[in-house]
Order: structure tokens, then C-alpha cells, then sequence
């Protein structure tokens, strides 16, 4: 259910990064090697509790199959976890779009004002406030 969302964020958000640049590279491949982990953990532990057919044709699949297997507890976790991935990529879509705007401005697209950075912060100020 969380799949492929947020972990985009990463590579997004690497120019506000407060860390060496060389470092990004390394950052984007711990987050891979930590989805791939975090996936595989909640697909083995649901097809452990429940038949792998059965939660297939569930209409929230691994949260059901915990809640079918007796662990309501996990079932709530799963369920928070798939809100905040949800969460994640709104926030990346936010950055995403503000990014964009801020690059059409600098090609001369969008209206030079969307241009403007933060002196402190270094962010686009007007593309994020849409002024």
C-alpha cells in the first residue's frame, strides 16, 4: 500500500540537504536498501500469518490479513505506516512543485518574480508561497 511513495523525497529534497553533496549518492542508496528491507519484512510477515491467496483478494490486503489472523495491533500499525507514506509524498509533491515552478522561472516560462530565494534559507521563497 505504501509502495513507491516517499522514498522519492530523498533525491528531491538533496539540495536542501545541510551535508556534503558526495554524501547524497549514499543517502539515496541506504533509503533504497532500507524500502527494499521494509517491504520484503511486511510481505514475509503477512504471508506468515495469512495465506498469501487470501490476502490477495482482500480489499486492504496486508492490513486485513493481520486483522483475519488474530493481530489487530499490527493491523493498526500497518495502517498508520500507509497513511504516512501517503503523507511523505504529499510533502514531496509540495517540494516537488515548488522546485519546478522555481526552475520554469529561471528558463524565463514563469514570471521572473518565482525566481526569488531566501538569503537565509536559500529556497524559493515565492514559488513556495505562490505570490
Amino acid at each position: 500500500m505504501t509502495f513507491l511513495t516517499g522514498w522519492e523525497s530523498v533525491a528531491i529534497m538533496a539540495e536542501e540537504a545541510k551535508f556534503p553533496k558526495k554524501r547524497i549518492g549514499t543517502v539515496v542508496i541506504l533509503s533504497i536498501v532500507i524500502a527494499a528491507v521494509y517491504y520484503i519484512s511486511v510481505l514475509l510477515s503477512s504471508a506468515w500469518v495469512y495465506p498469501w491467496q487470501q490476502t490477495a483478494g482482500m480489499q486492504m490486503g496486508t492490513i486485513d490479513a493481520f486483522k483475519a489472523a488474530g493481530f489487530p495491533i499490527l493491523s493498526v500499525f500497518a495502517y498508520a505506516i500507509s497513511f504516512l507514506g501517503l503523507a511523505t509524498s504529499a510533502m514531496t509533491l509540495f517540494t516537488a512543485a515548488s522546485r519546478l515552478v522555481f526552475s520554469l522561472a529561471r528558463a524565463r516560462i514563469l514570471p521572473q518574480r518565482f525566481t526569488k530565494v531566501h538569503p537565509k534559507y536559500g529556497t524559493p521563497v515565492n514559488a513556495l508561497c505562490w505570490s
